[in-house]
């Protein structure tokens, strides 16, 4: 079987990018909002947890069945976000886990579908569109911050909430012409079609339970940054509820320009050449953030992560699907991602917790950061031994 592979002017990029950055903005929102869920509903770090391993363990089981049919996966993601976000509109906390666990499974559709739609083009095309792809991510996320902060000075965060829903069910509608497209049959990877006729072997399973650790690492660690970071800045530094959501936005902001930067830069340097330098960026961000500092050091430490993790999804899904192309693998690969991003800012909590201190729970990522890294340099040097054999 041979895969259908995607042109760009196949896809509605323009609505595709659009929805993008709304499930950006959807991502991310808990973080902002948690300082407000917090004390509405008096819950404990470890309670809180529990909201972002309701949404990623949602994301995780949907990630799988994705690449079976892809473009169903695309319209049926959105329309259950939008059904998770009219029902968090209303929920308390007990009702709030489910919300959370609908919209992670709409984002673990929506997601990997469009990663898998725009992965499968043309192979000197692909860095960049995923990167720009994920730039519009990005930018949902930037301005989901200051939205939500607006949203609870003024006290209109179910209105806020319920006009996503509906925009999220008009993109799911703009969507649906996809339905009447030939499914791709993802078994053979896209490169491969490009120099040869015939059937090749997909890369063994190793390949993809490495980029499963690392992309489960990475999803991991932003989500817990981009999750914590408005508790912490309002517990440490003494913000305001309201207003703490800055430092999340300083994160997302920088994420999204280096997403942005990179995408140019790929024209011009490989994608190795960016991936390792963002990686170690991201490590040293984190770091600062383990360390006793006033506000305008946490505010530069936010900022340099945020640097830092901007191109790394996006360069890493680009190496997978160079090997991999639509396999199915790809999958539970995505789904791992999902993991990540639950497990993660849930162990933060948990440590929180247990040590008493938000500002030690930040070695979670930091941890998972030097791993990375060490995959990484692991796999340019092998790399390196082979081109010289």
């Amino acid at each position: 079987m041979t895969a259908d592979r995607s042109r760009p002017m196949d896809l509605p990029l323009v609505t595709m990018f659009g929805g993008f950055a709304l499930t950006g903005l959807v991502t991310v929102l808990l973080g902002p909002a948690l300082p407000g869920m917090s004390e509405r509903w008096h819950i404990a770090d470890s309670q809180a947890g529990l909201l972002f391993a309701a949404q990623f363990f949602g994301t995780t089981l949907t990630s799988i069945v994705t690449p079976w049919r892809v473009r169903l996966s695309l319209v049926a993601g959105y329309a259950l976000v939008a059904a998770g976000m009219a029902t968090l509109a209303f929920a308390g906390y007990a009702v709030a886990i489910a919300a959370f666990a609908l919209l992670g499974m709409g984002l673990g559709l929506s997601l990997t579908a469009t990663n898998l739609l725009v992965g499968s083009t043309d192979a000197d095309r692909r860095g960049r569109l995923l990167t720009r792809a994920n730039f519009f991510w990005a930018v949902g996320a930037v301005v989901c911050p200051p939205l939500i902060g607006l949203a609870e000075r003024l006290q209109q965060m179910r209105p806020l909430l319920l006009f996503l829903a509906v925009m999220l069910a008009f993109v799911s509608v703009r969507l649906l012409p996809l339905l009447r497209m030939k499914e791709a049959e993802p078994n053979v990877s896209a490169d491969a079609e490009q120099h040869q006729t015939g059937k090749q072997a997909e890369p063994p399973i190793y390949f993809f339970l490495i980029f499963a650790v690392i992309l489960f690492l990475y999803v991991g660690t932003e989500n817990s940054i981009g999750g914590w970071i408005t508790e912490y800045s309002h517990r440490f530094l003494g913000i305001p509820a309201a207003r703490a959501s800055l430092a999340a936005l300083t994160f997302w902001l920088m994420l999204v320009a280096s997403r942005g930067i990179a995408s140019e830069l790929l024209r011009k340097v490989s994608e190795a050449a960016i991936l390792l330098p963002a990686t170690m960026l991201a490590a040293a961000g984190t770091l600062l953030l383990l360390l006793r500092h006033g506000t305008a050091v946490v505010f530069v430490a936010v900022a340099v992560a945020g640097l830092g993790c901007g191109p790394v999804f996006p360069l890493l899904t680009s190496r997978l699907f160079a090997r991999s192309g639509s396999s199915r693998h790809v999958g539970w690969v995505f789904a791992a991602c999902g993991c990540g991003g639950a497990i993660l800012p849930w162990t933060m909590g948990l440590v929180s917790t247990g040590t008493g201190s938000l500002r030690t729970a930040f070695a979670v990522p930091l941890a998972a950061l030097a791993m990375i890294l060490l995959f990484i340099l692991s796999g340019s040097r092998h790399g390196r031994a082979a081109s010289e054999t």
